[in-house]
């Protein structure tokens, strides 16, 4: 499954379509290393950094909502931590059982579905909000 960035998944918020993109590159960088049957460390380091990323991402997300009085910010706080819960856990799993293509799946099937679902709509809906002549 080839993953790459769409010109439909830009939002018209300069930062934010950054912030994206440099998501969809780390975890095209992380998905690839796993295909590749990378050492774990290598793996985990990957992960870790596509981690911090992503909290940063969302720490950013969520100060725009919190400075424009976003009446959707705690469902969007929601999804923030179930996703973080759910990177964590895939940590978890690849530090305990090692890397094993199964889970390199599962991994990658549940981002791909996550980042496509939250762009999408949670984060258009964000954007349309904060921009809504765009």
């Amino acid at each position: 499954m080839l993953v790459e960035w769409q010109e439909n998944l830009d939002l018209g918020h300069g930062e934010i379509d950054e912030q994206h993109r440099e998501i969809f590159r780390l975890f095209v960088a992380f998905s690839e290393a796993c295909q590749e049957e990378r050492p774990g460390t290598e793996l985990l380091g990957r992960l870790a950094f596509l981690q911090g990323y992503i909290r940063a991402h969302f720490d950013y997300e969520e100060r725009l909502m919190a400075a424009a009085g976003y009446p959707e910010a705690e469902r969007q706080r929601r999804q923030h931590a179930d996703f973080g819960r759910d990177l964590e856990n895939f940590a978890a799993r690849l530090r305990e059982g090692g890397v094993k293509r199964d889970l390199a799946l599962v991994v990658k099937r549940r981002l791909i579905h996550w980042i496509m679902e939250h762009i999408c709509n949670l984060d258009r809906e964000l954007v349309n909000y904060l921009h809504p002549e765009t």
